[in-house]
């Protein structure tokens, strides 16, 4: 019993921890992406050729075109990852 207790204990200091870090991180600013930087894409909702066990988790770096809105970029990419 004395071991649960003790697991308890550690698992709750443990969500202390994350808490005091989530309240740390949500005051700092959001990361900005300006014109002409590189940018990794996260390829899970792509539709690729690759199969899906083996494909590259991201795709990259490309080269950030265009800036429209703070939270949306146009992004030059290749070919292959291009709509058909």
């Amino acid at each position: 019993m004395e071991r649960v207790v003790k697991w308890r204990k550690d698992a709750l200091d443990a969500h202390k921890i994350a808490m005091e870090r989530m309240k740390k991180r949500i005051d700092l600013p959001l990361l900005t992406f300006l014109e002409g930087q590189k940018v990794w894409l996260d390829t899970r909702n792509f539709r690729t050729t690759y199969n899906k066990k083996i494909r590259p988790k991201r795709e990259g770096p490309f080269k950030i075109k265009k800036r429209t809105r703070p939270s949306f970029l146009l992004v030059g990419f290749t070919k292959d990852l291009a709509h058909s």
